[in-house]
């Protein structure tokens, strides 16, 4: 028996407006480094553009993880769906 990998890729955006330094985009690349299901960060002028695999992670754990990082993400769409909205917390 083989075992299916799934290939599903979901895009969130994410506006964090106190990522103004190098540094604070550095720290969003540390806080994604090696996290399963992160496919790709892209880093914006004060956001971030990440594609990611919904089997392996959620929006939620990845805001998650932004917070735990001293980070805030404020809005954020869902590029599947074009909804906007605000993470939780």
């Amino acid at each position: 028996m083989t075992m299916q990998i799934s290939r599903k890729v979901e895009e969130l955006d994410l506006a964090i407006p106190s990522m103004e330094t190098e540094e604070a985009k550095k720290g969003v690349a540390r806080a994604l480094d090696g996290i399963a299901g992160i496919l790709s960060v892209r880093s914006l002028e004060r956001g971030v553009f990440i594609r990611y695999n919904p089997d392996a992670i959620t929006k939620d754990q990845v805001c998650d993880i932004f917070h735990k990082a001293g980070l805030r993400p404020g809005v954020f769409q869902d590029s599947k769906t074009e909804r906007a909205g605000t993470p939780s917390r």
